[in-house]
């Protein structure tokens, strides 16, 4: 082994170089020059050979280096301009210089994806901003992908692409999917060269950048490039909580990495490279310090940052910290003692990322607990009966969440949870909003006590096999969207929910369901059930209000019960040709294509009915219809029903928190559910006369 890789070796270990001696033969042939470059761009690091082979990124780390070294890499020359390079692969590229000209492009955005990029103030100052927009991106609709990916048509119709603005302009590719799919900063691999051979070379020369290529090639999982231009290794991070935000000023990112060192946004932070005072817990600090004289306690806290943390509330009054090391898989278990010698277990791995936490005693929680600690796989806390917002959000390791006393579980717990399979919160009554979002690998869900489920509960779940929820009276919007073939209360052909409320998007991509028991709903929002076909039976008979597209797709249903709705929204049953019973007697309002490609159906009974939209039972030309109280010239289209809506706010889509509710007189009246019926004195059917009279009056 040469003098340079006994250097390498050293530093950074034998296997890293063996590795060095495999790519880079060309710059061992200059004494001195790898171990420069290397210690250049990488701290002293055990983990850096580990790192890239678990990555499998030989290559990135390869052309890094190469780059460094000042040997190009695959980089085609051009003098062609971004503009006229992107032209020819269908792209039109965008300048922003200010907030005005990046807001014109949110309406290529999902509201739900939407960059961060557009709620700062101040990213024009960071970063040379561009967007390209590809000639067909006005007609790709969101909803028809449906399995979102990094790199399909969707994703690449509209880019983000920006350069940071200082010495180095790092280039960044953003998905049109934004954080909805995995690396969306990462398009192409933040190279240039992906999308058209010599686009980096013309962004260059356009506008004077340095591109340099090592970051649009170099994009290593838990590196970041700091000031000194080095990357260093972080096992934790998160963005720092003070009043910047309100300001519109982008907060840091605060990262937590190897050997003690913290970058604050890319500032190096060595004021706790004490290893023998402070130990590193993922993305928090423990002081194991004691002097009386001083008045120093042990404790637990974050650099910079006085968010709400019951991690930390929980760590308070220590009295003795135990350390033990495996030498065998490198683990190093932490047993804190408390002044009321309660006992917390915290288990880190090589990395000091937090794998296992114990506390027997913990009752609450608190808010953001282990939020951001992605490699815990064991949460063993038995009698925990509270949490607040943020649970356990954002973990990469955990396979089961089983809380037999928690009582109500908070918004956003178990969020973004990556092979979460397992939930068992039985006694809870309450599920808050966005509670396991995008836990795609979940198959069992049991909440059998839980009275309201929240918003976006389980949405892109569409593994899961089986969800209690017997006792839910509302369920918000987007539960279990995504879900094909899911067995609810124990049945997998029959749905029977008590919920009175039933938001936008429940179940709207389900396939199997025969028939559909909700004769406790007074509401159902938008897109119910809209992609089953396979239902036979529906009965709803307390229902007041359905939204747009409800089973659209049923296109086996015999016979509906809705014996009270009063309202139905477009696209109602619109491919229900073998319907042949349908009881509606108290509908007064129907949207457009009612009942659209029926055939079937003999008689319809809507004597109450005020007004309906175009394409009423447009290819069932034997219907009898028998509606007293309609007269051609009360006929109301929804373009005009749409005007009452906006007029009296009568009509709005629904969500868990419904629009409707019954008043004294058991009129169906708008309204607000925020824990009691908001009821006002003039009823629905009072609107709609007076405003259907007023367009009659006008259109005569």
């Amino acid at each position: 082994m040469n003098k340079d890789l006994e250097i390498i070796k050293k530093k950074y270990g034998e296997n890293m170089a063996h590795l060095c001696r495999t790519l880079f033969p060309t710059i061992l042939l200059e004494p001195g020059k790898l171990p420069e470059v290397l210690q250049d761009n990488f701290p002293a690091s055990k983990n850096l050979y580990s790192d890239i082979k678990e990555a499998n990124y030989d290559n990135g780390f390869q052309s890094l280096i190469y780059n460094k070294a000042k040997i190009k890499v695959n980089i085609a020359e051009s003098d062609n301009t971004p503009f006229n390079l992107l032209k020819k692969v269908g792209y039109t590229l965008y300048e922003c210089n200010n907030k005005g000209e990046v807001d014109r492009f949110k309406k290529y955005y999902a509201d739900n994806e939407k960059l961060c990029s557009f709620n700062y103030d101040d990213t024009v100052e960071r970063r040379h901003m561009f967007f390209a927009i590809k000639d067909n991106a006005n007609e790709l609709r969101r909803e028809d992908f449906t399995n979102p990916n990094l790199n399909d048509e969707y994703s690449k119709s509209v880019l983000y692409i920006s350069f940071n603005k200082g010495r180095l302009n790092a280039p960044k590719i953003t998905s049109r999917y934004n954080t909805t799919v995995n690396n969306c900063d990462a398009m192409y691999s933040n190279n240039l060269e992906n999308i058209i051979p010599g686009l980096t070379s013309s962004f260059e020369k356009e506008y004077k950048l340095n591109v340099y290529n090592s970051n649009g090639l170099f994009n290593l999982p838990n590196y970041i490039l700091a000031k000194d231009n080095r990357y260093y290794r972080y096992n934790g991070y998160y963005k720092e909580h003070n009043e910047q935000e309100k300001n519109h000023v982008s907060p840091k990112n605060i990262y937590y990495c190897e050997n003690n060192v913290i970058l604050y946004g890319d500032e190096i932070i060595r004021d706790f490279c004490m290893p023998e005072r402070y130990i590193f817990l993922e993305n928090y600090i423990l002081d194991i310090s004691h002097d009386k004289d001083k008045d120093d306690k042990k404790r637990v806290f974050k650099y910079k940052d006085d968010s709400p943390d019951g991690f930390i509330d929980n760590l308070q009054d220590i009295s003795k910290v135990d350390i033990y090391r495996d030498k065998k898989n490198k683990n190093k278990k932490i047993i804190i003692t408390k002044e009321n010698n309660d006992i917390v277990e915290i288990t880190l791995n090589q990395n000091n990322n937090i794998i296992k936490y114990k506390n027997e005693n913990l009752e609450n929680a608190g808010e953001n607990f282990l939020s951001q600690c992605e490699y815990l796989e064991e949460f063993d806390c038995p009698k925990l009966k509270k949490a607040g917002k943020n649970l356990l959000r954002l973990n990469k390791k955990l396979k089961k969440f089983i809380q037999p006393e928690l009582e109500e579980v908070p918004d956003e717990c178990l969020a973004f949870n990556e092979i979460l399979e397992v939930i068992d919160v039985d006694k809870a009554k309450k599920i808050g909003n966005d509670f396991a979002n995008s836990c795609r690998e979940l198959l069992i869900f049991k909440a059998d006590n839980a009275t309201e489920i929240g918003n976006d509960v389980l949405q892109w779940v569409r593994k899961i096999q089986v969800a209690n929820i017997k006792s839910s009276e509302k369920i918000g919007n987007k539960f279990l969207n995504m879900a094909k073939d899911v067995k609810i209360n124990g049945s997998s052909e029959t749905l029977k929910l008590n919920a009175k409320y039933i938001g936008d998007g429940v179940l709207s991509n389900h396939e199997c369901f025969k028939k559909i028991i909700l004769d406790e709903s007074e509401s159902i929002g938008n897109s119910f059930l809209s992609n089953d076909e396979k239902i036979e039976y529906i009965s709803a008979k307390k229902n007041k209000v359905i939204g747009s597209f409800f089973c659209s797709n049923a296109k086996n249903v015999q016979q509906v019960e809705l014996n009270e709705t009063e309202i139905i929204e477009d696209e109602f049953l619109s491919n229900a040709k073998k319907i042949g019973k349908i009881n509606i007697n108290n509908v007064r309002i129907i949207g457009d294509r009612f009942l659209k490609n029926n055939e079937k159906l003999d008689a319809l009974n809507i004597d109450n009915l005020k007004s309906y939209g175009y394409e009423f039972i447009p290819n069932n030309r034997k219907v009898k219809i028998h509606a007293s109280n309609l007269s051609l010239k009360d006929k109301v289209y929804t373009t005009h029903i749409r005007k009452i809506k906006k007029t009296f706010e009568v009509i709005k889509k629904l969500n868990i928190y419904n629009k409707y509710s019954l008043n004294n007189n058991q009129e169906l009246i708008r309204g607000s559910y925020n824990g009691s019926m908001n009821t006002r004195n003039d009823s629905l059917d009072n609107m709609f006369n007076d405003t259907t009279e007023k367009y009659n009056n006008k259109r005569r």
